[in-house]
């Protein structure tokens, strides 16, 4: 089905009050067309409708602000990322080209990556479709694993150690036997 199609279809179902499948489309579009900023603008109409201002702000980011809502939106956006520039990179997952944007939103895309790159080095490329990225602050059930798995290799390290030095007392002790 084509784009024309596919938005025809997502006029349907907003019109029949199924937003949420409406939602599913505009998400199939955007990954289609990433480079397209209405299919953004649309679908974070559908989010707002939803009540879900923090999504919403997430696909009105990239478009200057024209409303109230639209501020307000953007404004949940930062504040549900903590105001991360990594975490917001991470949810609004612009796989399209920079190059390809309007001003505005090639401007609010590339100081996000640059206050990235300030605070962490590097910035993720979803066009590159990278197969590891590392969250920008560990969880406390990250940090928790971390501290558990280094207990238990310090806990198999001294049951090795105890076992080894055991095994070498025994031996000493049957040579002690064999030789006298």
């Amino acid at each position: 089905m084509g784009k024309d199609q596919t938005l025809q279809r997502v006029e349907e179902d907003i019109a029949a009050g199924n937003l949420g499948r409406a939602r599913d489309r505009l998400h199939g579009l955007i990954w289609q067309y990433p480079d397209d900023l209405s299919l953004r603008a649309r679908l974070a109409e559908v989010y707002w409708q939803l009540s879900f201002p923090a999504m919403a702000g997430c696909y009105w980011y990239l478009h200057e602000p024209t409303t109230e809502a639209m501020q307000r939106a953007v404004m949940e956006f930062e504040r549900s990322c903590g105001q991360d520039p990594l975490h917001m990179l991470f949810r609004m997952k612009f796989r399209g080209n920079p190059e390809n944007l309007p001003p505005y939103a090639r401007y609010r895309l590339e100081r996000l990556q640059q206050e990235c790159q300030r605070k962490y080095g590097k910035y993720p490329d979803f066009r590159t479709r990278p197969k590891t990225m590392v969250p920008a602050v560990p969880t406390w059930k990250r940090q928790l694993c971390g501290v558990a798995c280094f207990a238990g290799l310090m806990v198999l390290l001294f049951i090795f150690i105890a076992g080894l030095s055991a095994v070498v007392q025994v031996a000493i002790r049957l040579l002690e036997r064999v030789f006298s």
